[in-house]
């Protein structure tokens, strides 16, 4: 493994259905940085939720789109990806907090 002193951090990310108990089969999470794909995760019949984790030097840029494809004709039915997600260093917790919920635009 190779060592590096750049500093990192990580971004975890969690999907779940709020309105169904189990996402619709075939639907992805990717996460990506700099246009190159770094992980997808597809749920499969019955999944509740799916998982993916990335981790990135401080400067870097991660992107988390969703998808949605029929499960039998296997057609995009709809996709969302949202704004950046950037590293910001701050020592208020409340302040981050702010800058997630912000750059997600909600």
């Amino acid at each position: 493994m190779e060592e590096t002193s750049e500093l990192e951090w990580s971004l975890p990310a969690i999907l779940e259905s709020i309105q169904k108990p189990t996402l619709t089969a075939s639907t992805r999470l990717m996460i990506q940085s700099d246009g190159t794909n770094l992980i997808e995760e597809e749920a499969k019949a019955q999944s509740t939720y799916l998982i993916a984790q990335v981790i990135g030097a401080w400067s870097e840029t991660f992107t988390l789109t969703l998808k949605s494809f029929d499960p039998e004709s296997g057609i995009l039915l709809d996709s969302l990806s949202l704004p950046p997600v950037v590293f910001q260093l701050c020592f208020n917790l409340t302040q981050v907090c702010c800058d997630v919920i912000e750059n997600l635009a909600c």
